[in-house]
């Protein structure tokens, strides 16, 4: 099934990483990896039986398209979909940056200043796929209709947005964030909704982000001696570094959640940890009932 040659691809890029960083002891003389069926499980023992794929999810949305985002629709692009057999709803209100070039699975430099939305859906048309745009941001205002895709897989990345996620009118919801500043990009967390905790628990509207100040180190002392200002050194200092690897495992929890449900496997209402130690993940299972949420009969070899 095409979701393990990527997420074992992504895995092996994450580990040359550490190993180049110089940053984990062991990087490049251990055995990684994990098993999509059931995370929980040691992937080097006899785990349970892993079934044939025989659904795909026919409707979704997706709310947020960079670098998570972009990883959702490449592996939903990796999977034997027949022709025009899935409707995706596109959401996202800005343009390519340069800075997607290096970080999103999907661009390059020709597609720069184009907007997320169009670039994804030309790609996304062009592999047989349905789309709908939406060029608004997701916030408390947004509400689903009845006749549009239940299921949403959210990959923004502020809290307003995430803590509006059960209020839109969706009946299932998957989301995924990165880690933040240079101790932990590597960092990754997938949550389900509804889950153990609501959304705006979760992520309050009103969250303040306390990280540590990195404004003083060398890099940005350049930049202000260079003329930049104590706003902008700020803005700058509050970016995260985005790497597609972790992005591509994260949004291969994701599309295997909506898997194993269609499956009748387990549903994990948390799953978090770091691509320098998978065989530390924290996760949570959840009851669910069976996926009703539409989907395609497909016959594609092993999930």
């Amino acid at each position: 099934m095409p979701l393990a040659p990527a997420l074992a691809a992504a895995i092996c890029a994450a580990e040359v990483f550490s190993l180049h960083a110089g940053d984990h002891a062991m990087a490049g003389k251990r055995p990684v990896g994990l098993s999509m069926w059931r995370p929980d499980v040691d992937w080097t023992t006899d785990g349970p039986s892993v079934p044939g794929l025989t659904f795909l999810p026919s409707r979704l949305w997706l709310i947020g398209l960079g670098n998570l985002g972009q990883a959702y629709a490449w592996l939903l692009a990796c999977l034997p979909y027949p022709t025009g057999t899935l409707e995706l709803v596109l959401q996202d209100f800005d343009r390519l940056a340069v800075s997607n070039d290096s970080t999103s699975i999907l661009t390059n430099l020709d597609v720069v200043d184009r907007m997320k939305t169009r670039w994804a859906s030309d790609w996304m048309e062009a592999r047989g796929f349905k789309t709908f745009l939406e060029e608004r941001r997701f916030g408390a205002w947004m509400h689903r209709t009845d006749d549009e895709p239940a299921v949403a897989l959210c990959s923004v990345d502020n809290a307003p947005a995430r803590s509006a996620l059960e209020r839109a009118g969706f009946d299932f919801v998957v989301e995924s964030g990165l880690g933040a500043g240079p101790q932990s990009f590597r960092n990754f967390s997938m949550h389900t909704f509804p889950g153990p905790r609501r959304a705006e628990q979760l992520w309050p509207a009103t969250e303040v982000t306390n990280g540590p100040d990195v404004s003083g180190m060398p890099a940005y002392a350049k930049l202000k001696k260079d003329g930049l200002d104590q706003c902008g050194l700020a803005q700058l200092a509050s970016r995260t570094v985005g790497v597609p690897f972790v992005g591509l495992v994260a949004a291969t929890f994701v599309i295997s959640e909506l898997l194993r449900r269609l499956h009748g496997g387990l549903s994990y209402g948390v799953i978090s940890g770091s691509t320098m130690c998978l065989d530390d993940l924290e996760v949570a299972a959840v009851q669910r009932g069976p996926y009703a949420h539409g989907f395609v009969q497909v016959n594609g070899g092993e999930i």
